[in-house]
């Protein structure tokens, strides 16, 4: 059987379990409510109920914390410990469990040990780890505190019905030995720190829930064990576990949604970021994953390039708004300190405005406001302070309302609530309006304004929520993973092959439904559901064959220019924006005019100033971005005349020299277009204006084949790594039915 089958059969567990214990709960009841306490039912019941309670409990730690051996090792530790007690204490297995209905094993000294006690102590264990793993410090001491805890009724009730233990003259804490009681501490810590130092993933505190429930059941059983036959206590103790049990099946966690009993094997078209990071989401769940690239790296956009001596992140080189990938990490057990480590770009770029201004971008708000002051008025430097705290507001509350939302109904926008929030954030009020109002500097109004541009969206015509980019700059900074942007992609892939995920590379893709994939060469593999990673408008269309019924408008396109060069850019840092002389024009002419910019401003990255390893030893890898329209003819005189205009500027600002250039890859919107099927060339997707975002843009799920998902940046919420993060991470969600 194969470890991802095993698991999913064993998940099942724990809904057995739920049933068994909530129909011996209720046997005990009618055995204490018909005068028929210790009856003929007792045995099988509360056996059942330990039983079932333990094997979910051991699943869970199975699943959670590194295999069977971390089970069998806890294990241990409860029957040694359950022996010293035996030893040590009255011998109770003798009286209040083993003559009524246990199956013993007789040890040294005629002492009979309880075969099923050892797995209760596994069940009050593994439901206190699991509640434990909410808290982010002291896991292994609150785990050994909630056992304890857990524990004390029980003991209290043993101690007081059936008056078994000889040491509780000791000293009761809450009716119950006190040395008991450390024992708890003791053995419980030690457990918990073997699970949690072997443990692979955080538990999700609602499956912990479910054994707990099962552990109700226990505790029922206990409270039901006194001779007198009182059920007040298994009473109390069913009416808790079933408002447990509602809380754990209704509150399902994000990606976590139940598994079915065999494998589901799921097919992923493109290896781009979106579709890296669900196969892995969901090889970590268990699904059997295969991932099928037409290229043969992965990353898409965001894939290695090199040129000379140089290296290079072909795509993006922004990495913002790192919460999308932490939680990624979180979620598949891992520390993104340890597997990708990122640093802090501090200043985040220098901007270089047209009339010679420099200025350099910081999160560091007391310089940006020194700054401020140093080249323009006092109130443009209040100005900022205020803009940064209501970006704060606009960023947090338009995350978790607006961006991680999947919008499943054109409808969804409709709830009281988010109209609301709407309306009182402005969010769909103008990104350009807004700025151009708070400064009279035109410097600061283009520099708290371009951020759109990571979007390919222009400031003019984008909605405000977007100025939650200028936010994510500077107030929580841009970040630089060792190796580049492409290193988390490289990541991303070997954690999901360690999960088992499988890809295939060198081929296209020719044809997608929700149950399979057929190849170029004719070969077509059969699936449960698909995730295409491919450009929605392309994958719709040629793919699925079912195109998206409205015209889907584009972001504008990429002019990219790869220079391998012995020039040092002394004055250039990380990342540099160059700001043409007339900022207005140069967008109307890129998205309203579909010409090219007479004065096109453009964007320089030199990774090689944060990870020298990525040039020559004295040189530097210079990468330059020029925003264009789309649909246009790229020859050879109109890459030069870009290129010239770029040269020169650069020639003009730093002295730069193209002599400097050893090696050069160009990449225009065509060659984007090939390498991944973009439409149009466009570089960035399709576009964000508003009537392509929120409940407006493309669902992650096919409305016409139930098992076909989408995810990507043309799909819901957008393009940009932190979106497409959040893009796989909810249809991950749907997938596996966690998203309602």
């Amino acid at each position: 059987m194969s470890e991802s089958k095993s698991r999913y059969q064993l998940s099942a567990l724990l809904k057995v379990n739920l049933w068994v214990t909530g129909f011996a709960a209720i046997g005990l009841i009618l055995e204490s409510q018909l005068g028929l306490n210790g009856g003929p039912f007792k045995p099988i019941l509360s056996a059942l109920m330990i039983l079932s309670g333990s094997a979910a409990s051991t699943e869970f730690l199975w699943r959670k914390a590194g295999g069977w051996r971390i089970c069998l090792f806890v294990l241990s530790i409860g029957a040694a410990s359950e022996v010293f007690g035996l030893y040590f204490g009255l011998p109770f297995g003798q009286y209040a469990y083993t003559h009524e209905w246990q199956p013993t094993l007789l040890l040294p000294g005629d002492v009979q040990f309880p075969l099923l006690l050892p797995f209760a102590w596994l069940l009050i264990v593994a439901s206190a780890w699991s509640i434990a793993s909410i808290f982010r410090k002291f896991k292994v001491f609150i785990t050994a505190l909630i056992a304890m805890l857990i524990d004390l009724p029980m003991e209290s009730v043993m101690t007081k019905s059936l008056q078994y233990w000889q040491w509780s003259e000791q000293g009761p804490l809450f009716g119950a030995p006190i040395l008991n009681s450390f024992g708890w501490l003791l053995t419980a810590g030690l457990a918990a720190a073997i699970i949690s130092k072997s443990a692979r993933a955080e538990p999700e505190p609602q499956i912990g829930m479910t054994v707990l429930t099962a552990f109700t059941g226990f505790l029922c059983l206990v409270a039901f064990a006194a001779p007198t036959g009182d059920a007040s206590g298994i009473t109390l103790g069913v009416i808790f576990g079933v408002l447990v049990t509602m809380w754990s099946v209704r509150g399902k966690t994000r990606s976590s949604g139940e598994r079915p009993g065999d494998v589901i094997r799921l097919g992923v078209v493109g290896a781009g970021m979106g579709g890296l990071a669900a196969a892995l989401r969901l090889s970590h769940l268990g699904y059997e994953v295969t991932v099928f690239e037409k290229n043969e790296f992965v990353g898409g956009r965001n894939h290695a390039l090199q040129v000379g001596e140089s290296s290079f992140d072909a795509g993006p080189t922004l990495l913002m708004m790192l919460e999308p990938l932490k939680r990624l990490f979180d979620d598949i057990g891992e520390d993104i300190d340890t597997q990708c480590p990122i640093e802090l770009v501090d200043p985040g770029y220098r901007a270089f405005f047209a009339d010679g201004l420099r200025l350099d971008a910081t999160p560091n708000t007391a310089k940006m406001i020194e700054q401020i002051r140093r080249i323009s008025t006092e109130k443009d430097a209040h100005s900022f302070a205020r803009l940064v705290g209501d970006l704060s507001l606009l960023y947090c509350e338009s995350t978790d309302r607006f961006i991680r939302n999947p919008y499943q109904s054109r409808l969804s926008l409709l709830k009281p609530s988010l109209l609301a929030t709407a309306v009182r954030l402005g969010v769909f009020g103008s990104l350009w309006k807004n700025v151009d109002n708070r400064f009279e500097d035109p410097r600061l109004k283009m520099l708290f304004s371009f951020q759109s541009m990571y979007l390919g969206l222009s400031p003019f015509e984008a909605p405000w929520v977007y100025g939650s980019l200028c936010y994510m700059e500077y107030g929580e900074g841009i970040w630089y993973p060792k190796g580049g942007i492409n290193a988390i992609a490289e990541k991303l892939k070997e954690l999901a092959v360690n999960r088992g995920c499988r890809f295939q590379f060198g081929e296209a893709v020719t044809n997608v439904t929700g149950k399979s994939i057929r190849l170029e060469s004719g070969e077509t593999n059969v699936f449960d559901q698909v995730i295409t990673n491919a450009d929605l408008p392309y994958a719709a269309k040629v793919l699925v064959g079912s195109p998206v019924k409205r015209n889907l408008e584009p972001s504008c396109g990429a002019l990219m220019f790869y220079w391998d060069s012995t020039d040092p850019a002394d004055q250039l840092l990380h990342h540099n924006v160059f700001f043409g002389g007339d900022y207005q024009g140069n967008f109307e002419s890129i998205f309203k005019h579909r010409t090219h910019p007479e004065d096109p401003s453009f964007y320089v990255c030199v990774s090689s100033k944060t990870d020298q390893q990525r040039s020559s030893a004295f040189g530097s890898n210079i990468m330059v971005l020029v925003p264009c329209p789309v649909d246009q003819e790229w020859s050879k005189e109109t890459i030069n005349v870009y290129r010239e205009k770029v040269i020169q500027r650069l020639e003009h600002e730093i002295g730069f020299k193209s002599e400097s250039i050893q090696a050069e890859h160009i990449r225009t919107p065509d060659e984007w277009s090939t390498l991944f099927n973009l439409d149009r060339g466009s570089a960035f997707g399709i576009s964000h204006k508003l009537t392509q975002s929120a409940f407006m843009r493309p669902s992650l799920k096919s409305s016409h084949d139930p098992n076909l998902f989408y995810v990507g940046a043309s799909t819901n919420p957008g393009n940009g790594i932190p979106m497409v993060l959040i893009s796989a991470e909810m249809v991950t969600d749907l997938v596996v039915g966690g998203t309602e």
